[in-house]
């Protein structure tokens, strides 16, 4: 394969950077996904896969062929959610959002005061701030509002006697734009660590989105704060105000229209080394690989028909070359026995006196045995001597005298 490198043009160049991108950003939603480990077990049967193939396994090729085929079908209806998710993240970066991702100023201020006295007064309450992705889908319920942030509007929108304290409200660009929804809970009890309803909502909503969800523990009277699945206690204000401002850092770098590509693949160099070496490598495999190539093989001879009473002492030139066509990783893939010249000696028995003697017997293409997928174009040698010998009968052993009756 390493001759291919030199067929390695400005096509394959571009090509490979775009498989690199494309590999790159499924390593980096792979990772922040629920859907990562599943991904190292299906590396891992098509690796086998991979080998049953080049080893010539056919039950085990058959048996994935099957597994494959449903395999498909099964991870679409398991990770729908995941996949709609990064479906959602390429529409952002194709439709170039320009959304300004800096929040209205004091805005963090107003929620972090707002929900610390939530807190003291022991009043539950669930803030969404909306990241990148669209929430809509997601909610349930609920109705849309609009006012202007301030504290006096979260304490009475999460008030014991308003009929949407229960529900979640959501605070975007300095406004309250929706109160009272309600969102799917999560089913992943550990990472609850003894929250209520709220806190189930808040991680099942971090869990399909990139959604910041900030709950108030009516009964503890403490903080937490979910993202990406992972939802934690926060210390005090100091952290829960250090959170919100990271987390509109983070918003904002995601818009293609301020970070760019650029600023996207410096931030990622692990994926992007991992899916550099996996584009070079799947380069080799399928577009060098199936590239046609032409080697000069050195193969066995076989004899076949051996005339009554004698047998092969040796074949001269016992291994005879020939070029053989094909791709090139059809090639790569060859083994020492699975191309071999089978000579017919039926025709030889005049030539030999009580079995023994020698005989030269012709060579032919059509004589030629070697896999579909390769093709034999030339015999390197006319035909090959065949030395035989008598071919003496095996001699049963005598029977014990001392048997066992």
């Amino acid at each position: 394969m390493l001759e291919a490198l030199g067929e390695f043009g400005a096509r394959d160049a571009v090509d490979v950077a775009l498989a690199t991108l494309l590999m790159a950003a499924a390593l980096s939603w792979l990772r922040r996904s629920r859907a990562a480990l599943v991904a190292v077990g299906v590396a891992v049967l098509a690796l086998v896969y991979t080998a049953a193939v080049a080893l010539g396994l056919s039950l085990t090729t058959w048996l994935f062929h099957g597994f494959f085929a449903a395999l498909a079908l099964v991870l679409v209806v398991l990770f729908q959610e995941e996949l709609r998710q990064a479906f959602e993240e390429v529409a952002a970066w194709v439709l170039g959002r320009r959304d300004d991702y800096r929040p209205r100023l004091g805005s963090s201020d107003i929620l972090v005061e707002s929900l610390q006295a939530l807190a003291a007064a022991r009043i539950g309450a669930l803030v969404i701030l909306p990241g990148v992705q669209k929430l809509e889908r997601h909610f349930h319920g609920g109705e849309r509002l609009g006012g202007q942030l301030s504290r006096a509007l979260l304490e009475s929108v999460f008030d014991p006697h308003s009929a949407g304290h229960d529900g979640a409200a959501v605070v975007e660009d300095g406004r309250v734009t929706r109160f009272g929804v309600q969102l799917p809970l999560s089913r992943n009890v550990e990472r609850l660590a003894g929250g209520g309803t709220r806190h189930s909502a808040a991680l099942g909503l971090s869990e399909r989105t990139d959604a910041l969800c900030i709950v108030v523990s009516e009964e503890r009277g403490t903080i937490s704060a979910a993202r990406g699945g992972r939802l934690r206690e926060l210390a005090g204000g100091d952290e829960l105000r250090h959170s919100i401002d990271r987390f509109h850092r983070k918003r904002r770098a995601l818009s293609p229209s301020r970070a760019g590509w650029g600023g996207w693949l410096r931030r990622r160099p692990a994926e992007l080394a991992g899916a550099g070496a996996l584009a070079i490598a799947l380069w080799g495999v399928f577009v060098a690989g199936a590239r046609p190539a032409e080697q000069v093989w050195s193969v066995p001879v076989r004899v076949l028909h051996a005339p009554e009473g004698a047998a092969v002492a040796s074949v001269e030139p016992a291994r005879v070359d020939v070029t053989v066509t094909g791709m090139r990783r059809s090639l790569a893939l060859l083994g020492g026995d699975d191309v071999v010249v089978w000579v017919d000696a039926s025709g030889a028995g005049s030539s030999l006196a009580n079995g023994e003697g020698s005989a030269a017997l012709p060579l032919s293409l059509d004589r030629v045995r070697h896999p579909g997928r390769i093709e034999v174009r030339r015999l390197h040698a006319g035909q090959v001597t065949v030395r035989f010998a008598p071919d003496l009968p095996t001699v049963a052993a005598a029977p014990s005298e001392n048997r066992v009756r």
